[in-house]
């Protein structure tokens, strides 16, 4: 959610621009991560208390150490990261008719 900043709502140190550019780099560092995969990104969370994400799929997540790091390059400073993984078991059968 991003708020456009006004003169009664001024964002002076570019905050919450800044939060938005990482959330946008940080989808897409969990996009690459995930390619490969049946695992669908659900939510992207940054803060400054670190990073949380959450997937979900039938595969298991790829290695979290990969993702941490470029995580961090991205954003330029050490990152606490949080990943949430929801198994999913689709089943799929056709009828005898």
């Amino acid at each position: 959610m991003h708020r456009q900043a006004s003169a009664e709502h001024a964002d002076p140190l570019g905050v919450e621009t800044t939060l938005t550019l990482n959330l946008s780099q940080a989808s897409d560092i969990v996009d690459d991560w995930v390619d490969g995969t049946d695992l669908e990104r659900l939510r992207v969370e940054v803060s400054s208390e670190g990073v949380v994400i959450t997937v979900a799929g039938s595969d298991p997540p790829p290695p979290v150490e990969e993702l941490v790091d470029a995580l961090a390059e991205a954003l330029e400073r050490p990152v606490h990261l949080t990943v949430k993984v929801i198994p999913e078991t689709v089943i799929e059968i056709d009828s005898e008719r």
